[in-house]
């Protein structure tokens, strides 16, 4: 027996979409909509994110920002954390 349920959802002026409980973050989902106007929802897994631990010599302690001027993305740090909160735990 498949676990289902319905719920009303509303997007922002962005056309964005969120709900903690059936979106879990760096998760990738397909999304297919009806011929009767409905949308159909399917979660494909987690999305694995790989992120670089940088060394106090790799970054600019002016800027911050890696000294070879690669960009850090908001997911690397997102992952970045969630992996020493699991790590401390």
């Amino acid at each position: 027996m498949r676990d289902s349920f319905t719920v009303t959802l509303t997007s922002d002026k962005k056309g964005r979409i969120c709900s903690r409980q059936l979106f879990k973050p760096l998760t990738s989902f397909e999304v297919k909509k009806q011929e009767d106007g409905s949308i159909l929802v399917r979660e494909l897994g987690p999305v694995e994110v790989e992120c670089e631990v940088l060394g106090l010599d790799d970054v600019d302690p002016s800027t911050l920002l890696p000294r070879d001027g690669s960009k850090i993305l908001p997911e690397s740090i997102a992952a970045a954390i969630r992996a020493d909160r699991e790590r401390r735990a």
